[in-house]
């Protein structure tokens, strides 16, 4: 025992306050487990784990001294040894509280969360806590072991004291087990046993499983009872409705909703209607309602808005945007809007959205905005802006087609090629573009580089879209056969009717019929409608098939509407190709020429009319047309009159139009020849004789008057004719005369020339008047007028002509002395000398007719007659052997001519009795006198022959017979 030195009184409070507080300093020093604590505070870890463990070595083994060992080893980095040390410890004591909520803290600190779990069961076994329930839940839903989850929240809602959101959690998990029925009843406990826990987000919930479960008159029974008096009907309906439209059925939401927004009801609840019709299908509706409202606020006139773009009622939508405010929409919605706006081609109302909302929104879009620029006329804005795009749609296939069409209608090809060309190799191109990819490919007239690309694509990524576009890029490209052979391998299924109405038309226009019809027939085997049908009667017009699209129309409801065209076409041509289709083509043309207003429409019909041998129908506006322009139409009438039966009326018209003198004169002698044809001979004589009124003497009027009149015409015609031979002057009234000479009148052709005036002598005229008179015989006044028109002419023509009129004459002298002019002026020497010798001979001037013989034989050779005189002259000599060979010679020359006229004949008579030859020319007298009997020259002849015989009996006996 320790003894302390006795100390004073006075000390002792002193002494006694020092040994408390060194008691209490030494109480406050860390020992063993806080000093290994303190030690893994400040970072010293291992440490911390050396002193623990001395301690549990030396056989502390309590559970803090334990919990601190296993802290130290896991920020030690033995994670492993700390958890097996825990659960060792728990698995000693395995009701010990204390230890097993050391063992989950650690748990929860370590992340482990499995031991966790099987930790917090223990303890829910051996100490329940709600907190514990509600984390092992938890921790079971994040392991994904959703079955243990939800009972571990029904033991939380059966055994402890829940939270709403417990109830909720577990309704969830029920719905997410296939138990809707099973959640829809954990939210109508929660309800019944704490209806302020229950708002609009959780009844909705419960109508959403109540649908599910297919209890949905349950839903609505419950979306009923719970909006009933609620003073936030307005806010909570739009809850409650959107439950029901998310439940697939939005028809129940207006079921709902539509008893409670009845007239003055609140905006916000009309809204949810709104919304519930939308949803249901029925926008259209939802937005007349939503207009009904007038301005509106808040979610009516947004969803005003909303529905009207969403339906592309530009009007509306420009309408509901006003109400909202065009400053106050979000970028997207006024995107949404341009959009419609655009489509619509409303650039007022495009430059209104962008001065009233300015144009921030478009930095949101560039491929809008470059649109937009664009439709406003402002080309260099709307490149700048898809310059930008072709930066921001990188990587977006669908934007870059989007994008191409600006660039189409910016004229920039190239640009558009490479944003076709690289959005076809982009995986994640939308299908339904590479239908747009082709038809831009063909409006920039690329096709074929489209063809290829697609086809490409198709090969190394096959799908009908891709199929279906490199079919109608091949189409535009002239590859309609190709296409053909792949559309006739597939099934109709495969293909969108849009693409199968675009290669109808792309393989009209490209001259492919054959794939016209064929996409046609397929179209209509997939879409089944008046629209398909008329379009394959259409492709089959086109492929020279009317017959075929004929039965297409007539397959038609007869209430289809069918294109005039296109019904008249096929009837045409069904027509054509044989079909019985003539009357109800000729009703169709008949109707159209009708109601012709303009001259091409009534031409066209009547064109067709007429095809369809119409004639009886058509006649009477034909002469109408023919009254009206007879030189386009008469021809028309005039072949469909006589097609109708009608010919009988046409001479009587042509010769009525034929007097017009406002008509060309070829048409009028047409006319008349036309009458002539017809056998209306005075009518063809008076159309001619108005023809030839002022006509020359030589045109065809005058001539086929003359004609009509023939070679004799009667006093009245001759009448005309003089009096035109009266009234003309120079070549016309030399011709006028020769007329009257030629028609036997020449006594009235000297009576014009007569009445002339006295300084008309033209050639011509003289040349007239000399004619006149040879053919009146009237030699004295022939030679006069010969002699006066000797001496003005010089030409040898003239002269020639004068010597033929003085032998006419019978005046030799006048003849000789025109000869001697003619022989001067260089003309036929030999047939002036065989005229002259000719002459001499009847003047008995023997001498001088021998010598213009003689000389005209030596030039020629001669000819019979000639040379017959030359016998006769040296018959008269008296030098019987000379006039022997002249007359032989003759006789040659005649039969080796081959003129066998009855004046050879007689010349050949009185030869071969010149010759001696009497029996012959006996013969050959008596047949001429047998043709020709009362001829007394020949009989003379033929009697001074027996004469000279000494038959004279028989000579008498000739002489009697005629």
């Amino acid at each position: 025992m320790i003894h302390y030195p006795v100390l004073r009184r006075s000390q002792l409070p002193l002494l006694a306050l020092v040994a408390l507080a060194i008691g209490l300093t030494v109480a406050l020093l860390p020992h063993g487990r806080e000093m290994a604590l303190l030690r893994m505070q400040a970072g010293d870890s291992q440490g911390a784990v050396s002193s623990l463990q001395r301690m549990v070595d030396a056989g502390d083994r309590s559970p803090a001294t334990l919990s601190a060992l296993a802290r130290a080893l896991s920020r030690a980095g033995d994670s492993a040894a700390a958890a097996k040390l825990l659960e060792d410890l728990a698995a000693e004591r395995p009701g010990d509280r204390a230890v097993l909520e050391s063992l989950a803290g650690f748990q929860r600190d370590a992340g482990r969360t499995d031991g966790l779990m099987r930790t917090l069961q223990a303890l829910q076994a051996v100490a329940p806590k709600v907190d514990w329930q509600r984390e092992l839940a938890r921790l079971l839903g994040d392991a994904g072991r959703m079955e243990e989850r939800r009972q571990a929240l029904r033991a939380l809602i059966e055994h402890f004291k829940a939270e709403p959101v417990d109830y909720v959690d577990l309704a969830r998990s029920e719905q997410d087990a296939g138990d809707p029925a099973a959640g829809a009843l954990v939210l109508q406990r929660l309800a019944e046993q704490n209806p302020a826990a229950v708002d609009a987000s959780v009844v909705g919930l419960q109508i959403s499983m109540l649908l599910a479960s297919g209890d949905a008159e349950q839903a609505l029974q419950r979306a009923r009872k719970w909006l009933e008096g609620r003073g936030d009907l307005p806010r909570v309906a739009a809850i409650i409705g959107g439950a029901l439209s998310a439940g697939s059925r939005p028809d129940l939401a207006v079921t709902l909703l539509e008893p409670l927004a009845g007239p003055g009801a609140d905006p916000e609840l009309v809204a949810a209607l709104a919304q519930a019709e939308s949803d249901a299908g029925h926008p259209e509706q939802a937005l007349l309602r939503l207009e009904r409202l007038g301005a509106g606020a808040g979610n009516a006139a947004m969803l005003r808005l909303r529905l009207a773009v969403a339906l592309r009622e530009t009007d509306r939508a420009m309408t509901a945007a006003e109400i909202v405010g065009l400053r106050k929409l979000p970028p997207d919605l006024l995107a949404g809007l341009s959009r419609i706006v655009l489509a619509s081609g409303r650039t007022d109302a495009l430059r209104h959205i962008l001065d009233s909302a300015g144009d921030g929104f478009l930095q949101v879009d560039a491929v809008l905005a470059a649109q937009i620029q664009l439709a406003l006329g402002d080309t260099a804005a709307a490149r700048r802006w898809s310059e930008r795009a072709a930066q921001e749609v990188a990587g977006q296939p669908d934007r870059m087609v989007e994008l191409a069409n600006v660039e189409l209608q910016l004229g920039r090809i190239d640009v558009v090629l490479d944003l076709l060309g690289r959005a076809v190799t982009e995986p994640s191109l939308t299908p339904g573009r590479l239908i747009d990819v082709a038809r831009f490919y063909i409006r920039a007239k690329r096709p074929a580089e489209g063809a290829l690309a697609l086809d490409a694509l198709r090969r190394y990524r096959p799908s009908p879209a891709a199929n279906s576009a490199w079919a109608l890029a091949a189409t535009a490209s002239g590859h309609a056969s190709e296409v053909a052979a792949w559309l006739a391998a597939h099934s109709v299924k495969d293909l969108a009717p849009d693409t199968l109405e675009d290669l109808v038309y792309l393989a009209m226009d490209a001259g492919g019929m054959d794939l016209a019809v064929s996409a046609a027939e397929q179209l209509l085997e997939v879409r089944n409608g008046a629209g398909e049908r008329l379009l394959l009667a259409r492709a089959l017009l086109s492929a020279k098939q009317p017959r075929r699209a004929l039965d297409q129309l007539r397959a038609l409801s007869p209430d289809a509407a069918v294109p005039d065209d296109l019904h008249e076409a096929v009837l045409y041509g069904a027509w054509h190709q044989g079909a019985p289709v003539a009357d109800e083509l000729r009703v169709i043309w008949l109707r159209h020429l009708d109601a012709a207003t303009e001259p091409s429409q009534r031409d066209a019909a009547v064109s067709v009319l007429l095809e369809l041998k119409a004639y009886p129908e058509v006649v009477p506006v034909l002469r109408q047309l023919a009254e009206q322009n007879p030189v386009k139409w008469i021809a028309v009438y005039s072949e469909a009159a006589a097609a109708a039966g009608r010919r009988a009326e046409l001479p009587a018209f042509w010769a009525q139009t034929a007097m017009r003198p406002a008509l060309p004169v070829e048409l009028r002698r047409q006319l008349a020849f036309r009458v002539l044809d017809a056998g209306e001979k005075p009518r063809a004589e008076q159309v001619f004789r108005t023809l030839a009124a002022a006509a020359p003497p030589r045109s065809p009027d005058v001539r086929m008057l003359l004609f009509i009149w023939g070679p004799r015409p009667a006093a009245e015609q001759l009448d005309w004719i003089e009096a035109r031979a009266r009234r003309a002057g120079g070549a016309d009234k030399a011709e006028w005369m020769n007329t009257l000479v030629g028609a036997g009148a020449a006594t009235r052709a000297v009576a014009v020339y007569r009445s002339a005036a006295p300084g008309d002598a033209s050639e011509a005229l003289s040349e007239a008047y000399a004619t006149a008179l040879e053919s009146v015989g009237d030699k004295a006044a022939l030679a006069a007028a010969v002699k006066e028109q000797l001496p003005t002419a010089s030409s040898l023509s003239r002269l020639q002509r004068l010597a033929q009129l003085a032998e006419s004459s019978g005046n030799g002298d006048l003849e000789r002395a025109i000869l001697d002019k003619v022989v001067a002026a260089g003309g036929d020497r030999p047939a002036v000398q065989r005229r002259l010798g000719t002459l001499a001979f009847q003047k008995r001037n023997m001498i001088e007719a021998e010598r213009h013989l003689s000389a005209f034989v030596t030039a020629t050779g001669g000819d019979y007659e000639t040379l017959m005189l030359l016998g006769n002259i040296a018959f008269r000599k008296r030098d019987s052997e000379a006039a022997r060979i002249y007359y032989a010679k003759s006789l040659e020359t005649l039969k080796t001519s081959g003129d066998r006229s009855f004046r050879a004949k007689t010349v050949e008579a009185n030869l071969l009795h010149r010759l001696g030859q009497d029996a012959e020319a006996d013969q050959l007298y008596q047949k001429l006198l047998a043709d020709r009997p009362g001829d007394t020259n020949l009989r003379a002849d033929f009697v001074a022959m027996l004469m000279e015989q000494g038959t004279l009996q028989r000579a008498r006996a000739v002489l009697e017979q005629q």
